[in-house]
């Protein structure tokens, strides 16, 4: 089956309000739950990826299940349905973070012994450069005073 087979699914009524809630929450619980770890621009990043990932599926879902006369337990189906779509997704693209943050996290420790060790030895090198200069004053003053 091509893209041109597939027919376009177009929600309306109740079935839109359900996508454009899941979509919405999508957007809130990320910006909740990272926003004082992620920058803006990473985290609409994240909601996109997620959202378009998932948006072919939950509308299909929500096409096929929603009707007017939905029982509480046609609603509890479907909506843990639509969260397994979209946690799914969001396990993933949390644990491609983690994975990214882990990596950075060693490459960071690894720069900062680096550069810890790398300033100690220029530190001690002027350190030492500042003593050799001293003690070369010290040995001029005192020649110094023996020539009076």
């Amino acid at each position: 089956m091509t893209d041109k087979d597939e027919k376009k699914v177009e929600l309306t009524g109740l079935a839109k309000t359900i996508f454009d809630e899941v979509m919405d929450e999508v957007d809130e619980e990320i910006k909740d739950g990272f926003g004082m770890i992620l920058n803006e621009a990473a985290m609409n990043v994240l909601i996109k990826n997620i959202q378009t990932a998932v948006k072919e599926k939950i509308v299909k879902l929500i096409a096929k299940s929603t009707k007017d006369d939905m029982t509480e337990v046609d609603k509890m189906v479907l909506g843990e349905k639509l969260a397994r779509i979209v946690t799914k997704k969001a396990k993933n693209e949390f644990a491609a973070i983690v994975s990214e943050m882990v990596l950075k996290s060693y490459e960071v420790m690894y720069e900062l012994r680096n550069e810890i060790i790398e300033e100690i030895f220029e530190e001690t090198k002027i350190e030492e450069e500042d003593e050799d200069e001293e003690e070369e004053t010290e040995e001029e003053s005192e020649e110094e005073e023996k020539e009076y």
